[in-house]
């Protein structure tokens, strides 16, 4: 959607984007999982801003948070603008269906075909629209990752996290409202919602400045994400599950994990450039759920097994909360289309490999062969 929204922008400014260079050269049906080509060589502009923000992430912790800082002034105004205008244009009407495609639900067929790989029907309804809809809240558990450089990590951390998902909860529905209210749903662009939404509506005047935030606010959600996963590659490579010497190397000047960076954003830019949004977000979403499948489960075996570093690992309501992420997490999961489950047995099958090929033999938690 960065592509949609910087395309609006240069629009607005009187600017076209060459097509050849405006989206990844292949797309896929989510309906038939089969996929095509778009004539096109690359998107350039999720290059360039994931480009721009590997940059300011390499450079230090400092101008990356006066970087994010910015940027989450000017998103968090911008927003408050399509709020306040959008609900005072909304119409009950739009409203109505509440909603059109149902709220989805699972069945035998629907479990059956996750994992028997068949790839045709797209998933529709709430429960399919929420699990995309959660891409929008991908990052909030980066906050964990900074726990090292908090005060008080034991009440700070908890505490930004819980505080973080409510605000982007609230502020998702509101905008959200706003959209819905002023458009039909079937009249919506996919391609950058906000501001073709008040220009339909009308208000062309907005797009400028809608086009300018949107862009704002998601470069600082990369941002984030590029500065948060070289930490996380950090404490692996400090374990010594990938190689420590690469990703745990500093940068004498910057002071930053350049290496883990270079990488991250080196990957993100190819994966971003050449492969499709719909693709790219099923795939994140898949592994992201599954991530906190796996995050609810330790939660579990922590709290009867401490681990040699903390004598005693405490959650909130006992097990109640770890069991309800688990059972809501798999709900989501089966609620997209059945391919994303080959995907996540694709990745899975990776991540197995390069644990048998480097991590088991080199862990500095395992004997001296790696058992």
């Amino acid at each position: 959607m960065f592509k949609g929204y910087f395309q609006n922008l240069l629009g607005a400014l009187g600017f076209a984007w060459p097509k050849l260079l405006a989206s990844a050269p292949f797309d896929v049906d989510p309906s038939t999982g089969q996929f095509s080509a778009t004539g096109a060589l690359l998107d350039l502009p999720a290059l360039l801003g994931l480009a721009l923000v590997t940059f300011i992430a390499y450079r230090g912790i400092r101008t990356s948070l006066r970087a994010n800082n910015l940027l989450l002034i000017l998103k968090l105004t911008v927003l408050s603008v399509v709020v306040v205008v959008g609900l005072s244009h909304a119409k009950l009407a739009n409203w109505i269906p509440f909603a059109p495609y149902g709220y989805g639900g699972l069945s035998v067929a629907t479990i059956f075909g996750a994992f028997s790989g068949r790839t045709a029907g797209a998933a529709t309804g709430v429960l399919a629209g929420a699990t995309i809809v959660f891409f929008a809240f991908g990052g909030f558990e980066m906050l964990t990752v900074y726990s090292q450089e908090c005060r008080r990590p034991r009440s700070d951390v908890p505490i930004g996290v819980v505080a973080t998902v409510g605000l982007l909860t609230m502020i998702y529905i509101a905008v959200a409202a706003a959209i819905t209210g002023m458009v039909h749903y079937d009249q919506i662009s996919v391609r950058a919602p906000i501001s073709d939404a008040f220009r339909a509506a009308g208000m062309g005047w907005a797009q400028l400045l809608i086009a300018f935030g949107a862009v704002a606010g998601m470069t600082s959600v990369l941002l984030v994400i590029v500065m948060s996963l070289p930490r996380v590659l950090m404490a692996i490579g400090r374990d010594s599950l990938i190689p420590e010497g690469f990703f745990n190397s500093i940068h004498r000047t910057f002071r930053t994990p350049a290496k883990a960076v270079a990488f991250v954003g080196v990957s993100a830019m190819l994966l971003g450039s050449l492969l499709p949004l719909r693709l790219v977000m099923d795939t994140v979403m898949m592994a992201t759920l599954a991530g906190y499948v796996a995050v609810c489960v330790f939660v579990l075996i922590l709290r009867r097994k401490p681990s040699p570093r903390e004598p005693v690992f405490r959650a909130p309501l006992g097990s109640a909360i770890p069991l309800v992420g688990i059972t809501v997490c798999l709900i989501l999961m089966l609620s997209l289309p059945p391919v994303n489950w080959l995907r996540l047995g694709a990745w899975w099958v990776i991540g197995l490999a390069l644990y048998a090929a480097y991590g088991r033999k080199h862990s500095k938690h395992s004997g001296p062969t790696g058992e």
